[in-house]
C-alpha cells in the first residue's frame, strides 16, 4: 500500500467520480484503490472504492443530511454519486479498535491487542487492503489508517 499525499488523494477522487462508497468523512483515514489490470496486459473494468472514515463526525452534520451552518458540498457530491450508507453501527467507540474490526472484518474482541485503543496491531491478522492490492488494486490512503497504536511493533511495514 503506498502513502498518498491529500493533493494526489483528492484528484484520484475526482476522477473516481464517486464511484465507490462514500462513508461521512473529512477525509481523515481512507482507502482509494483503482485501475486493475488483469491477465496479459488487459484493463478490466472494476469499481473504483473510496472508503472515508472521519473520527469523531456525526451523521447529520453534513449539508446532504440536511444540517443548517454548515456546508459540505465536496461530501455531498461523492456520497450523491457513490453509494452512502445511512444506518450503519461502529464496533467500538474508540478509532484504533474499530478501524481494526473495518480493516479485518471481525470483532474486536477477536482481535487481541488490536482490539483495545492504543496498543499495537498484530500483523498475523489479514486486513482487506492487502486483499485488494493482491487482487490488482492500486491502494493508498492519507491520514491515519490504524491508530493511535503502535502498528511497526505489531509487525506491519506499513498500515
Amino acid at each position: 500500500m503506498a502513502l498518498v499525499t491529500r493533493r494526489r488523494f483528492l484528484k484520484n477522487v475526482v476522477h473516481a467520480g464517486g464511484s465507490g462508497f462514500a462513508g461521512f468523512s473529512i477525509l481523515t483515514s481512507s482507502v482509494l484503490a483503482s485501475g486493475v489490470v488483469g491477465s496479459k496486459g488487459k484493463q478490466r473494468k472494476r469499481p473504483n472504492i473510496l472508503f472515508a472514515i472521519a473520527d469523531d463526525w456525526s451523521w447529520p452534520h453534513a449539508t446532504l443530511a440536511g444540517a443548517k451552518g454548515i456546508s459540505t458540498p465536496n461530501f455531498d457530491r461523492v456520497a450523491q454519486e457513490g453509494v452512502i450508507f445511512t444506518n450503519t453501527f461502529c464496533a467500538a467507540p474508540q478509532c484504533s479498535p474499530n478501524h481494526a474490526a473495518i480493516l479485518t472484518g471481525r470483532h474486536i474482541w477477536q482481535l487481541e491487542e488490536a482490539g483495545t485503543h492504543g496498543s499495537l496491531f498484530p500483523n498475523k491478522f489479514a486486513v482487506y487492503t492487502d486483499l485488494l492490492e493482491g487482487a490488482g488494486y492500486h491502494v493508498g490512503f492519507t491520514g491515519k489508517g490504524w491508530g493511535p497504536g503502535n502498528w511497526r511493533d505489531g509487525g506491519w511495514g506499513r498500515m
